[in-house]
């Protein structure tokens, strides 16, 4: 079989089992196996695929029919210009993460600050340090970026990405640690930023398969009320003088509750930013 009949044929599967943008999936699948952009591949429309070559995209679109994420499939995903390689053990980028990064870097451009210290508390792949470090590097920001993680097999995920994309120990260090088991924190830094679980059980339960039948649950929610980990931030927060800003991102209908425990624990300081949707997605302390 030619690339084209392989992609059409593919595409019309996808479609017909109710795959969104089922030509895409397959053109990215295709992209993948032959290492080539979208541009190339269809340049090669000619091309015969190689017996080994049928089998790789039969499996794929296999694991694809049940529901399984592609970017687990790819084993990769793009999150603000970085590589960033994903599997189960990990949360896969959103978008709407990005205006975690934006605003943590928008703060420090207004600050001016050529200095700066992070910690970071749920790495999972490292997106979000690794494109911090990135953007810092590209604007002359000398910086050190601590992240913890309780995952061991999301910590080698993370430090393989610290690889792929030349991020140096010295800015960034993954470190095996449960935030929820600490009581508090050093005041050395300039930024404390999360993205934790904040989904809650209820909602967890109506959640697209995709998305719980395939990503780690321990990422997605915190079987409660999501609010297990901003009550651990503040209550750290209220119980003493910190210096330091935080930026955290959080769920669509959760910033009145926030507010609530924020006026328990005595915190006035604090901006909620809204992503490209005009959802509140981001709250910055401080």
């Amino acid at each position: 079989m030619k690339l084209l009949e392989v992609l059409n044929s593919s595409t019309s599967v996808l479609k017909g089992n109710g795959i969104e943008d089922a030509r895409l999936n397959v053109e990215l699948m295709l992209c993948h196996i032959f290492s080539c952009d979208r541009v190339k591949l269809y340049l090669e429309f000619e091309k015969p695929l190689s017996a080994g070559e049928l089998d790789i995209i039969r499996n794929m679109l296999r694991r694809r029919l049940k529901g399984e994420p592609l970017q687990y499939i790819l084993g990769e995903t793009e999150f603000m210009d970085c590589r960033i390689l994903v599997n189960p053990s990990v949360l896969i980028p959103r978008p709407e993460t990005e205006c975690l990064v934006e605003v943590l870097i928008d703060d420090i451009k207004s600050k001016q600050l050529t200095d700066v210290k992070i910690l970071e508390v749920g790495t999972g792949s490292g997106c979000i340090p690794i494109a911090v470090s990135k953007e810092l590097s590209r604007l002359n920001v000398k910086h050190k970026i601590v992240s913890l993680e309780i995952s061991k097999s999301a910590i080698e995920t993370a430090e393989q990405n610290k690889k792929i994309n030349d991020i140096a120990d010295d800015q960034l260090t993954i470190v095996e640690r449960d935030f929820l088991k600490m009581n508090k924190l050093s005041n050395q830094i300039n930024y404390l930023i999360s993205n934790p679980p904040y989904i809650n059980a209820t909602d967890y339960k109506l959640l697209d398969k995709a998305i719980s039948g395939f990503e780690p649950k321990v990422a997605l929610t915190d079987e409660s009320d999501g609010l297990t980990f901003y009550r651990k931030f503040l209550h750290i927060l209220s119980e003493a003088t910190y210096k330091f800003s935080c930026i955290f991102e959080i769920a669509y209908d959760l910033s009145e509750k926030l507010e609530d425990l924020m006026k328990e624990n005595s915190l006035t300081d604090y901006y909620f930013y809204k992503d490209l949707n005009g959802i509140e997605r981001v709250l910055k302390i401080g």
